[in-house]
């Protein structure tokens, strides 16, 4: 695989997951919140944008910067990287999109609360996650010729 299309398949994991929360938070934030929305969105948006600022900016970043075809065969990922990075993105999301949705079968009757309470494991984790993404987006590309079963054979065509 190459950098681009392991960027790619992180940004969109990202931008989906936060995507499917917006959705629910807007639907809940219109009907269900009763003058909470505020404390809602305030706990969501930090949940989820600094890592999407960092995917993002990342992505402006490399664009700024063209590689001349002969170094696009070259600009390889580590599989291990970008495996732990999009793992723990997937745990983290999950996490926030149960903590969007499932406060409801809580025994708290404020979301709030719930979501409160949620941060005591996304705040860590969001960390972890961070920090796992942005070593793979601002690795080298060193993965190894061998690492990527066949992969090298075939060129760059998503470069």
């Amino acid at each position: 695989m190459t950098m681009k299309t392991a960027r790619q398949r992180l940004a969109l994991l990202w931008l989906g997951g936060s995507g499917i929360c917006v959705v629910v938070l807007v639907a809940m934030s219109i009907r269900a919140l009763e003058g909470r929305q505020v404390e809602v969105w305030g706990w969501f948006l930090p949940t989820v944008l600094p890592t999407l600022t960092l995917i993002l900016s990342t992505f402006a970043m490399t664009a700024r910067r063209s590689l001349p075809k002969a170094l696009r065969n070259r600009n390889r990922v580590d599989p291990f990287i970008f495996r732990l990075a999009f793992g723990i993105s997937v745990f983290y999301l999950v996490l926030v999109f149960f903590a969007v949705v499932g406060w409801q079968l809580t025994s708290y009757e404020d979301p709030i609360d719930a979501l409160s309470l949620a941060n005591l494991w996304l705040g860590p984790l969001q960390g972890l996650a961070a920090s796992t993404i942005a070593w793979f987006f601002l690795s080298a590309g060193d993965a190894s010729p061998g690492d990527e079963k066949g992969e090298a054979s075939r060129g760059s065509a998503d470069s």
